[in-house]
């Protein structure tokens, strides 16, 4: 899209420059992109919330600071594309009409290294992303 709009006169409000015929269609087409990048992640969001709430009874989801992973420069594009909030608002909204219970839980909750079968907890690296239980040597992957 910059390589079409290289003898293009955008326009400047500031200088009162109006833009040129083209760059309105620069920006109209620009627009449309951002419309259906939003109603492809709409749509992703409903069809994805819809599937879990028909599935699961129970629904546990983790109160995240996302305000503090954006603050960290290699997190921050990955997380900010995703709809946190959209998603957690459509599964309460969704918990009555399909019959799920949706239950927040803590972020300081070690979700990720307590075991499923016996409930062990067991600390881990960050690179680890295989959990193997010492107790009851179940093994669980991502």
């Amino acid at each position: 899209m910059q390589w079409d709009n290289r003898n293009k006169v955008l326009g400047n409000k500031k200088l009162k420059i109006k833009p040129s015929n083209n760059a309105l269609k620069y920006y109209t087409k620009l627009a449309r992109q951002h419309t259906s990048l939003a109603n492809i992640r709409l749509n992703t969001t409903q069809k994805m919330t819809t599937d879990i709430s028909r599935k699961a009874a129970v629904i546990r989801i983790e109160d995240l600071n996302v305000q503090g992973i954006i603050a960290n420069h290699k997190l921050a594009s990955a997380v900010s594309n995703n709809c946190f909030y959209e998603i957690r608002r459509q599964l309460i909204y969704k918990q009555s009409h399909y019959g799920t219970k949706v239950e927040l839980v803590d972020r300081w909750y070690p979700s990720s290294l307590r075991c499923s079968k016996c409930g062990h907890i067991q600390p881990m690296e960050l690179s680890e992303r295989v959990y193997n239980c010492g107790k009851c040597s179940n093994i669980l992957s991502p």
